[in-house]
């Protein structure tokens, strides 16, 4: 392995300047309000907790009511059932005080992502099941390469796999950054194995090569041939130059085996015989909004800002197409997700949508608010779910601010639609060809869509 391509291990943490916000998707009751006021207010509060030193006055009720621990402790044949004074160990006060605040009001205010991780092992231990899905939520939308290793563990081992599969994507995204860091070399095989296999893995051929090395490297105990080989497969080495298979990857030490021989000759004979196989074609990498694949008439209509972006259409009878990879994807399962950040709030004059279209279909710009060949989308007008011109109208809900999720099986031909976690049953069926995933505007009114790590 060439020294260059060895790395200095490193670690960083991830705040947040204005704390983090969390909302229970039920929201708040006067009720609730009024009994939060008497908390603040001490009045008829009838427990306390003692936490690092610091005294919570609270009412039993109100915790019986928002937590399967706290009925289980103030209901149960425990001491603190009848104790007007109850000690926690093993939480920080800072972390118990946004648990009561949530409790009573649904909502609370963490200072940073730090806190937040806090946040999620107290709301799992106190059995605060709103206050769970509320955090995993807010660790998602703070995904960074700082985190997202430990958030994708902590989503495996709390079972919340929306979480781990949003950490699976950043890593997958951010791989040249933490490919980095110390952390990478005690990354599980299977996690390894995940990242290796992900369209999405932003970063050169070479440079996921030699980061599987250094992984090998790093394992106390030396892996066998056939481990080797089980990596080394998802390595596409037939988009690798020449120079670089003859001085890094036939010099590597655990390239030496007759299995990872396999796997490499195995590649370049596909590539040889011009094979179209996953480990021959370019990865998806990095999602980001596309603006150069925009038709040239509607780019000057079309605003990149981060994730988000603005598409202002001069007509309502054009339409204007962004998609959000530059490769095609032709095989494997996919999920994406987006937040509806802006559009009209009547949905009956919606101008915005969500799918899938070929390349081919979005260079002809014969694709129109009511569909088009090459074109699998979800309409926000009336809920259509649209395969090619085929379409059925759900009439479902989908308001501004709405979270769409998409998921593109190429396997089985289709794609499904959910608005705020909840499935659509009528599916984009017909995938037949190489798509990109992308958003869609089509009114006068100007709409704004967030690609979510989320």
């Amino acid at each position: 392995m060439a020294s260059a391509q060895k790395r200095a291990r490193t670690e960083s943490t991830s705040t947040v300047a204005d704390g983090i916000e969390l909302k229970s998707p039920l929201g708040s009751h006067p009720l609730m309000e009024a009994l939060a006021e008497q908390r603040r207010l001490g009045i008829l509060t009838d427990i306390t907790f003692v936490v690092e030193g610091v005294q919570f006055k609270a009412h039993r009720n109100v915790l019986v009511a928002s937590s399967d621990f706290m009925r289980s402790l103030i209901c149960g044949d425990f001491k603190e059932s009848s104790s007007p004074t109850v000690t926690l160990d093993e939480v920080a006060s800072t972390v118990f005080a946004c648990v009561l605040d949530f409790c009573y009001e649904g909502r609370c205010r963490v200072p940073d992502v730090a806190v937040l991780e806090d946040l999620i092992l107290a709301a799992a231990r106190f059995q605060v099941l709103e206050l769970r899905t509320a955090a995993a939520l807010g660790l998602q939308r703070h995904l960074s390469a700082a985190n997202c290793m430990s958030l994708w563990s902590l989503g495996e081992r709390l079972s919340l796999s929306d979480l781990a599969a949003a950490a699976t994507q950043t890593a997958a995204e951010e791989f040249n950054i933490i490919s980095k860091h110390a952390a990478f070399d005690s990354l599980p095989k299977s996690n390894l194995e995940a990242l290796l296999q992900s369209e999405s893995l932003h970063s050169t051929e070479e440079a996921i090569f030699c980061a599987v090395s250094l992984w090998l490297d790093a394992q106390t105990e030396a892996a066998t041939p056939e481990v080797v080989a089980s990596l080394m497969q998802h390595c596409r080495f037939a988009l690798m130059p020449r120079q670089i298979l003859q001085t890094i990857v036939n010099e590597d030490p655990h390239m030496q085996s007759v299995p990872a021989q396999k796997v490499l000759s195995e590649q370049l004979i596909e590539k040889a015989h011009g094979l179209d196989t996953p480990r021959t074609r370019p990865r998806i990498g990095k999602l980001g909004w596309v603006v150069d694949l925009v038709d040239e008439a509607h780019k000057d209509n079309v605003t990149v800002a981060g994730r988000k972006v603005t598409i202002n259409n001069p007509s309502s009878v054009e339409t204007c197409i962004v998609p959000f990879a530059e490769q095609p994807i032709a095989t494997g399962q996919h999920e994406f997700r987006l937040k509806l950040v802006d559009d009209t709030q009547d949905q009956d004059s919606a101008g915005s949508g969500f799918g899938f279209v070929t390349l081919d279909a979005l260079r002809s710009g014969e694709i129109d608010s009511e569909g088009g060949d090459g074109f699998w989308w979800l309409r926000r007008f009336e809920t259509r779910v649209y395969s090619g011109l085929e379409h059925e109208a759900l009439r479902l809900p989908m308001p501004v601010g709405a979270e769409v999720r998409m998921m593109l099986d190429m396997d089985a031909k289709e794609a499904t639609f959910f608005i705020d976690g909840r499935e659509l049953q009528c599916k984009a069926t017909g995938i037949n060809e190489p798509v990109l995933p992308c958003v869609m505007g089509y009114d006068k009114d100007p709409i704004s869509i967030e690609l979510m790590h989320f």
